[in-house]
């Protein structure tokens, strides 16, 4: 078979990862008429063509292997739960608001099943509906139809699409473009793809994670393998700079300082951990290429480009700009109090989606009414937003697939904590023992904290993205044969 059959379900992965990242984000649901198609697309060449592995002859054999496997997955059934519930909330509902007499505000009218979950306005609630099914079907895919070189070339693709994809956003930014892709008109700031620069710099905070990560994984194979092609090692740094770009560019201040904050700890965590297995001379060379890496980059900085967005960023950070930026986080915090009275009103199956927009009126007061601001549609937490929305049956069932899908990824290292080490491997207990998979899962932790002050996971690229992160990281942990398979479990192979 060909390469592109033998990779058919990746491609097909790789596909809605990338119509998703480049089609606004995926926020815009009017322009996702292509997501159910290729969502069962991917569940097609998951059970028709999946990848083979070294033991089996024919499609036949590897099409059981998916099935049984399927069957007895966990995750499955997660995630046939939540998307169910999802699919029930948005069929339950659609009646609308009315205006409240005594209170003079608009409220929402009673479901039509008041006992099953439901939501406000179908057409919003049905937006969920575009994101968490595909990605359902994308980690499942992931799981059972690509080995574990694939998930390793999958995660190849999507650092280097969202390379092309910040490439694209800096030309649009310097060309002084005032309407996304040329066409579609907008007042306030965006980049790249998308509209919201927040969601813009989460989405390459977390490339610029991933990217890094990659590249540590060839420099420590370069350091393995003296044939290794150092070419190969410089190009692996070009998207990691230019995610990293994407990030300053996205003007998004909690993205700026987690992926500065990511990056500074990345070098020292490195530095350390690789300092006693470096040469006299290897650790001269790197003190010398650091100083002359951070003299360009002032250089850069103060004199060849003055008016770079970072230093324009940057003159914005003064003692009055901290004070609107805690101003702005209070304002928002401000939310989280009718959120959790909406809670307490809703604690099963929430107000369904979006249906914060449609409620927060009624469970504030007049005062608190005035102070209102763009943008309040969101509870700029979606920590409490799932919640608030979904209910603990529905975030309960969300929490339910995350853990299962970041399973694999603790079974492995508990198996590598249980053989010897290799050669490109550091001494270390757990995750610290693999430099690539620290910096990535450092990375997504990253996301997770920018969640609690603004919304990056109710933006469907960030979503696919970071779960496909993680449920490929298990092949970024050297397999290795255990005396005793844990759990009667055996290693995957590549």
């Amino acid at each position: 078979m060909t390469f592109f059959i033998r990779n058919l379900v990746l491609f097909h992965v790789f596909a809605l990862a990338v119509l998703l990242a480049w089609v606004h984000g995926g926020t815009r649901v009017d322009h996702l008429q292509a997501v159910p198609w290729l969502t069962f697309l991917i569940l097609n060449a998951l059970l028709l063509m999946p990848a083979m592995r070294r033991d089996e002859t024919s499609l036949v054999e590897s099409r059981r292997r998916v099935m049984a496997a399927l069957v007895r997955d966990p995750l499955l059934y997660a995630s046939l739960l939540l998307n169910l519930f999802l699919f029930i909330q948005w069929a339950n509902g659609g009646n609308g608001v009315a205006l409240d007499v005594k209170s003079g505000v608009l409220v929402p009218l009673s479901p039509p099943i008041p006992w099953l979950p439901s939501c406000v306005d179908r057409a919003e609630a049905g937006q969920l509906l575009f994101w968490f099914p595909p990605a359902c079907v994308a980690v499942l895919a992931v799981r059972h139809g690509i080995k574990r070189r694939g998930q390793r070339l999958l995660l190849n693709l999507l650092v280097w699409n969202g390379a092309l994809l910040a490439l694209f956003g800096i030309i649009q930014n310097q060309a002084g473009a005032t309407a996304l892709f040329w066409i579609t008109p907008l007042p306030q700031y965006f980049f790249a793809s998308f509209g919201y620069p927040n969601h813009a710099g989460a989405y390459f905070g977390l490339l610029f994670a991933l990217s890094a990560g990659l590249w540590c994984r060839a420099a420590m194979e370069m350091q393995a393998d003296e044939q290794y092609d150092r070419r190969r090692l410089a190009l692996m740094l070009l998207p990691v700079l230019l995610c990293l770009a994407g990030v300053w560019w996205s003007h998004s201040r909690a993205a700026i300082i987690l992926a500065a904050l990511l990056l500074i700890g990345a070098a020292v965590y490195l530095l350390v951990t690789f300092w006693k297995k470096l040469r006299w001379t290897t650790r001269i060379q790197a003190i010398g290429l650091g100083v002359i890496l951070l003299t360009l980059g002032i250089v850069f900085y103060r004199w060849v480009y003055p008016d770079n967005p970072v230093r324009q960023k940057m003159a914005m950070i003064d003692s009055s700009s901290l004070t609107m930026a805690m101003d702005s986080v209070t304002e928002r915090w401000m939310l989280v109090t009718p959120a959790m009275k909406m809670f307490h009103d809703h604690p099963s199956f929430g107000v369904g989606g979006w249906g914060f927009r449609q409620h927060v009126v009624a469970y504030m007061t007049p005062a608190e009414r005035d102070k209102l601001f763009v943008g309040a549609a969101n509870v700029h937490n979606d920590l409490v937003q799932f919640i608030v929305e979904q209910g603990l049956v529905g975030f309960g069932l969300m929490v339910t697939t995350v853990i299962l899908v970041a399973l694999p990824l603790s079974r492995a290292l508990l198996r590598a904590d249980q053989a010897p080490l290799q050669k490109t491997e550091i001494k270390t207990a757990g995750l610290l023992q693999f430099p690539p998979v620290a910096i990535i899962s450092a990375g997504l932790l990253a996301t997770c904290l920018h969640c609690l002050v603004d919304l990056p996971f109710r933006c469907p690229a960030i979503l696919i993205a970071w779960l496909l992160i993680l449920a490929c990281l298990p092949a970024f942990v050297p397999t290795r044969n255990l005396k005793k398979p844990i759990c009667g479990e055996t290693l995957s192979i590549d």
